[in-house]
């Protein structure tokens, strides 16, 4: 008699394995109702199986399938299939530098997270571009990980830089100058003048005075979005009054004997008054005489124009060229002096005018340069 057994059939139990965190690993613990050894296949989602551990790469739903094929005495065992969700692990983010200062430059924030070296996102006011202007930002730092979560937020704030003025010095000065205010910033930007006190006043950054005494000049720079006021500098100077004197339009005249011969005179600056100028022979040649404009009177209205003295020179019966000295007197300035040659009228009377571009020498050229010496009739020739 022969008698047929069939093959048994087999069940697997396999334990939910319930959400997870990327970070876990499952030991798998299905059995078979055969007590034959069960397998597993990764049927969808971020996971992996060496032997019966199960690990993950990244977050998302996976489906293990439990499975027994059976042998000559057990059917194959109907699949069992576990389905879970795997979640990110949480991680921390420590934000620094929050706290920084203008200088031009991108302002960015640091982020260390836990556990370390995990990449991090971070906006400023949603933007990831990191500011540079001084101001206060929203900053979200988000970690980007296939394994982990986690996210911090804060404010930049990038405070007003401080600056500084160099003032150069201006120096003592006298009532007639002007001087270019030179201040600059350390941040660049333009330097603002006043006059805090004494006889000054200010076009842009040109400097003149009103009359004499202590000035103090004051540089500022009021600062912008990113640049606190500087602080202010002053510099303090005295300015005089330029001393008043007389301009000589030439020292050295030539006067032709029995002809004329000219210079001219004025002031240096506004008197504020009126003055005279005096003119007279002091030495020399006495055949040199001031003719016209031996007291030449100037103020406020005219002390910049020039006026003539006159020179004349008495012919003599000699062939020299004689000198006579000038006395330039004004009360409260130093004398001055101008020297008149009289040039000898004593000419041969067979010279010749020569032709252009001729050259006279001896007596009779020496002559010449006598003759034509320039009747000064304006205070440039």
């Amino acid at each position: 008699i022969s008698v047929l057994l069939g093959k048994a059939d087999q069940t697997i139990t396999f334990p939910a394995i319930g959400n997870q965190k990327t970070t876990n690993t499952v030991a798998l613990s299905a059995t078979a109702s055969s007590g034959l050894s069960v397998s597993y296949a990764v049927a969808g989602g971020p996971a992996v199986l060496n032997g019966i551990t199960l690990s993950f790469t990244g977050a998302g739903i996976v489906r293990i399938v439990a499975s027994q094929a059976g042998d000559e005495n057990w059917n194959p065992a109907p699949n069992v299939t576990n389905v879970f969700t795997v979640a990110k692990t949480a991680a921390t983010v420590a934000l620094g530098d929050l706290a920084q200062a203008y200088d031009g430059t991108a302002k960015s924030v640091t982020a260390t997270t836990t556990p370390s070296g995990l990449t991090v996102e971070i906006t400023y006011d949603g933007s990831a571009t990191a500011p540079t202007v001084a101001g206060s930002y929203a900053v979200v730092a988000t970690i980007n990980d296939a394994n982990y979560e986690g996210a911090a937020s804060d404010t930049l704030v990038i405070a007003k830089a401080n600056q500084t003025i160099t003032f150069p010095a201006v120096g003592d000065k006298q009532d007639v100058d002007t001087v270019n205010l030179t201040a600059t910033a350390s941040s660049g930007l333009p330097v603002s003048y006043t006059v805090a006190s004494g006889p000054a006043v200010i076009n842009g950054t040109t400097l003149s005075f009103t009359g004499t005494g202590v000035v103090s000049i004051v540089a500022s720079q009021a600062g912008n979005a990113n640049w606190n006021p500087a602080p202010e500098v002053t510099d303090t100077f005295t300015v005089t009054q330029l001393a008043l004197v007389v301009e000589l339009n030439r020292t050295l005249v030539n006067v032709r004997e029995g002809g004329e011969g000219r210079f001219f005179v004025r002031l240096n600056r506004n008197p504020g008054r009126a003055v005279v100028i005096n003119i007279a022979r002091s030495g020399g040649d006495t055949n040199v005489t001031v003719k016209s404009g031996a007291g030449r009177s100037f103020n406020s209205a005219n002390w910049n124009n020039w006026q003539a003295v006159t020179l004349a020179a008495a012919a003599d019966a000699n062939g020299a060229n004689e000198m006579a000295t000038l006395r330039i007197s004004m009360a409260g300035a130093d004398d001055q002096s101008v020297t008149a040659t009289a040039l000898d009228g004593d000419i041969g009377e067979n010279l010749a005018l020569p032709a252009s571009g001729s050259t006279l020498t001896g007596v009779k050229a020496n002559q010449l340069v006598q003759v034509v010496d320039g009747v000064h009739t304006s205070s440039a020739n």
